[in-house]
């Protein structure tokens, strides 16, 4: 009895110590997996480009100097009174702020005075010359004179390049001596942004007192990587709403140091006036249907050109494609042999394997 059940056991055990070595086949599954990508099994549709980081571009506008300004004094000065608020819409000219300048207002007298000094201590000059010749007087006489136009002639440039720093020329100057003080007036055409006056204070030299901000030329500036495409169009969209399409070609463009991206610079193509700084974005735009996205991995590159496999029926055919793009997993093409709902190989796999001899599989290069 004892034999009769061991020998059953001991068959059972040798059965499954025959049959476990076929339960894990890991290496043939490998084998597998790399098979399946390399069969043309995956087809994507050509569609609109959709993907950001192809279409749009990091901008803003730089309009010229023009367009704004800042008003400072150079000399300490007091606040006399105050004739616009911020908000205001004011044109070139407008007055904005009353100031009392006392080291202004010296310069404005020493000038006017000085004039009609040097002009008769010059009368009594040539009196003298002729007094001289005669024997009358001795040339101590006339070098008194001399030094003292001299000096009232140094005066004056001092006073009168104290004026002009302070912007105050022509009839400004027997303005601000008839009235006693000095205003301030809008340069450019725009609204005050910013306004730190307040009748009775006492400012520094140097300090703000009020920005206008207006319009101006302006130039757009674009931030990108790489080439930008070529015969497409640029639209730019400000972060306030503004729109408006830019030149074909920019003014200049710039590597920009450090990051190495480049920077161009475009004008609008109606040449129209901009605020300074406005934000956005600028789109590549092409005509309908003539730009399209696919992905990277469709992309085969040789000698110089792109091709993606299309997908023709039960045919697969190669077709050129112009890269204009690419970013991620995408890119973004034009080409005359695709067009919206087109059936792409998904993967670069595939396409290499266009018109390849299944023999030839694995040698050869790759591009």
């Amino acid at each position: 009895m004892t034999v009769k059940i061991f020998v059953p056991i001991v068959l059972v055990s040798m059965i499954l110590g025959c049959t476990e070595p076929a339960v894990s086949e890991p290496a043939a599954d490998e084998h597998a997996d790399e098979h399946a990508t390399s069969t043309p099994s995956a087809w994507v549709e050509v569609r609109t480009p959709a993907d950001a980081s192809l279409l749009e571009l990091s901008a803003r506008v730089v309009a010229a100097s023009t367009s704004r300004a800042r008003l400072d004094v150079p000399y300490r000065a007091t606040v006399v009174s105050v004739s616009v608020q911020a908000g205001d819409e004011v044109a070139i000219g407008d007055p904005l702020v009353e100031l009392r300048v006392p080291e202004l207002l010296q310069a404005a007298a020493i000038l006017a005075g000085t004039s009609a000094q040097i002009g008769s201590h010059r009368d009594r000059k040539v009196r003298l010359e002729d007094l001289r010749g005669k024997g009358l007087v001795g040339s101590s006489d006339v070098f008194e004179v001399d030094s003292r136009i001299g000096s009232l002639s140094a005066d004056r440039r001092l006073a009168l390049a104290s004026l002009k720093a302070a912007g105050v020329e022509g009839e400004g100057r027997s303005e601000l001596l008839r009235r006693g003080t000095l205003i301030l007036s809008s340069p450019v055409a725009g609204v005050v942004a910013e306004l730190d006056a307040i009748p009775g204070d006492v400012v520094e030299p140097g300090e703000s007192l009020a920005q206008v901000l207006g319009r101006g030329p302006a130039r757009v500036e674009i931030v990108h990587s790489g080439e930008l495409p070529a015969n497409v169009a640029l639209e730019f969209v400000g972060t306030e709403g503004t729109r408006f399409m830019l030149a074909a070609e920019p003014i200049s463009t710039a590597i920009e140091p450090g990051l190495g991206r480049t920077l161009a610079w475009y004008v609008p193509a109606d040449g129209r006036d901009l605020p300074d700084g406005v934000r956005g974005r600028v789109w590549v735009r092409g005509q309908a249907d003539e730009l399209l996205e696919v992905p990277r991995r469709s992309l085969r590159l040789h000698e110089g050109k792109a091709w993606v496999a299309k997908r023709d029926g039960d045919q697969v055919i190669e077709v050129e494609v112009e890269v204009l793009r690419s970013s991620g997993s995408s890119a973004l093409i034009r080409s005359a042999g695709l067009e919206l709902g087109d059936r792409v190989a998904a993967d670069v796999g595939t396409v290499l394997g266009i018109g390849r001899d299944p023999a030839a599989e694995g040698s050869g290069h790759v591009h």
